[in-house]
């Protein structure tokens, strides 16, 4: 018999789970995308640092959809 969790710590797996499934979808659509100069990020400036590696530029992006 599968053993029972609690809420709690079934959330905890909840989000885990969901946080690896955004890693493993990025990577497999940067794989993808990046032969086209397109790039998934993730929704954070430090996520968009790591691969632009200009804070002016970052800046400027997130200005620009802050806007939208």
């Amino acid at each position: 018999m599968p053993e029972l969790i609690d809420n709690g710590k079934a959330q905890s797996i909840r989000v885990k789970t969901g946080a690896r499934l955004e890693i493993v979808t990025a990577y497999i659509l940067n794989y993808i995308l990046n032969q086209e100069n397109i790039y998934v990020l993730k929704g954070t400036k430090t996520g968009l640092l790591s691969t632009i590696n200009n804070t002016e530029y970052c800046e400027d992006i997130i200005q620009n959809i802050v806007k939208v």
